[in-house]
Formats: C-alpha cells, structure tokens, sequence
C-alpha cells in the first residue's frame, strides 16, 4: 500500500504541473497503471477521486489525448464503483476544493469546471457530469437539482458568470470576450440537456438578468468596429496573426449568441423579450 500511495502521489503531482508536458506523463504513467491500480477496492475507496481531480485540473490548457483517455479510465471505474464512491470513508482523501470526499461532492464541484474558460475543457467536464451523475442519481437532473438545492441558484448563476462582474468594456481583448463565449455556452448546456428548468435561472423579468446586459455591450461595441472598419477609421497595433485571432474569437462570440437566442425560441421564452434582444444585433446601433 506505501509504495502504490508513492506512485499514485508522483502522478498526481505531475498531473497539477504547469508543465503540460508533464502533465502528458502523468497521463501516459497512469493510463499504463490504471488496469493495476483499480483491482484494489481499497486503493479506488482511498485515492480515486483525488486521482480524477488533478486529471479534470490537467486538462486546462492542455488538450492531449493521453488526458482524454486517462480520464475515460478514471470515468469507467467511477461507474462500476458509484456505490462506494457515494459512501463517506474516513481514509478518503479529500482534494481541497471539494465540500466532501464524496461522488455527489466530486460531481457537485464539476460543475464549477464546466465554467472553466478553457473551452476543450469545459465540454470535458460537462460530457463527464451528465454521464457520471446518472450513477449517484436517477439522471443528471436529479443530480443538478440537487445541487442548488444545497447551494442554491445564486451560486450556479456566479459560476456562470464568473469574469463578466464588470462587463464587456473592451471586445479588442480576447480577455474580455472568453468569459462571455463561456456563460454562453453553459446556459445552453443547461437547456440543451434539460438539466433545470429555464425558469430557475432566468425569471420572468429578462432584461434584468447579467447575461443579457453583457450580450447587449458586445452587440454594441460589435456594430461599431464593424462601422470603424467600413469607413476606415479603425485603428490597431496588433499584428496580422493577432488580430485575425481576434476577429475569429469575436465571430465565434456573436454566433454562439444568436446561438443562445436560438435555444430560448425554442423553449418558448417570451416573445417580446426575444425579439427585444434580436433588434440589437438588427437595427440599434446606439445603445
């Protein structure tokens, strides 16, 4: 048992490394010891939840496939093993940015990973919650419900948020826009996979929610360097290569917002409401 706590440590540790190179070891080490170390019921009870943390954490900016595959084995087992996982155990080790050593609590703080700004990432971590929390509850609504039920819907709708408290001021900085293209893309994942109902995180009065003032100050800042740039009066120290990533981000960014705009049609959110967001990127160019 020492020597696999050794072993199991050295991964781990090397997993969590800014390195991503050896984070690719980790990976290659663990998927070469994974058939070994999953036979012990005692070393799965004692270290596997641990062991997915720093993969899910290894994945942020690192899109390897060693990772992906590390983090299929880990998923398999956690499957199989979903009864004891969900049991508390007194030599579990906890990673310290779980509530408790458990399945439901793993689960519970992948959730806040699927608003990682690192978009290989994020897609990840949501395909790992959805297929994972049907083995501690009946689906991965029961499972999501759950959580705000303990947490309640403010702390999910801070996840989703988290970066935009000050708004998009600047959509020349990629910094500015990648947590808008996030918040975009887990509000889908919500209604996409019926994981809440739409009403919870979006009350009756629309306009009041976060998500739509930050849509409105991109539209806006958007349709003015559209204009800069048609009239020629737009401006820009970047390089060729930068500033090319930039617009492609700032496409990607309108389009998963029409995007948005799209799934709210399609679960018959209000009309006026809809139509009121639509004519921002239409016809105000003021606002």
């Amino acid at each position: 048992m020492k020597h696999v706590h050794t072993i199991i440590e050295k991964i781990n540790n090397l997993a969590l490394h800014p390195l991503t190179r050896k984070r690719i070891a980790a990976a290659v080490a663990f998927n070469h010891l994974y058939v070994i170390l999953r036979e012990e019921n005692d070393t799965v009870s004692t270290y596997w939840l641990e062991i997915f943390y720093c993969f899910v954490r290894s994945l942020e900016g690192c899109d390897d496939p060693s990772i992906t595959n590390a983090l299929a084995h880990i998923e398999r087992v956690m499957k199989v093993k979903a009864e004891n996982l969900k049991m508390p155990s007194l030599h579990r080790r906890k990673p310290h940015e779980f509530d408790d050593a458990t399945l439901t609590y793993a689960l519970y703080w992948l959730l806040s990973q699927c608003g990682n700004l690192d978009e290989h990432c994020r897609a990840k971590c949501m395909e790992l919650y959805v297929n994972v929390s049907q083995h501690i509850d009946s689906s991965a609504q029961e499972t999501t419900q759950n959580f705000v039920h303990t947490y309640g819907i403010n702390h999910l709708n801070n996840i989703i948020l988290k970066g935009l408290e000050s708004g998009v001021k600047d959509i020349s900085m990629a910094s500015n826009m990648t947590p808008l293209l996030k918040a975009l893309d887990y509000y889908m994942w919500l209604i996409n996979k019926e994981l809440l109902p739409i009403e919870k995180f979006f009350p009756v009065d629309i306009d009041e929610q976060q998500i739509f003032s930050h849509i409105r100050s991109f539209a806006c800042q958007f349709w003015r360097i559209i204009e800069e740039s048609s009239m020629g009066t737009a401006a820009t120290t970047m390089k060729s290569k930068e500033l090319e990533q930039l617009q492609a981000l700032q496409c990607k960014v309108l389009m998963t917002t029409l995007n948005f705009i799209q799934v709210l049609l399609n679960v018959n959110v209000s009309y006026f409401d809809l139509f009121y967001i639509i004519l921002l990127y239409t016809y105000n160019r003021d606002l």
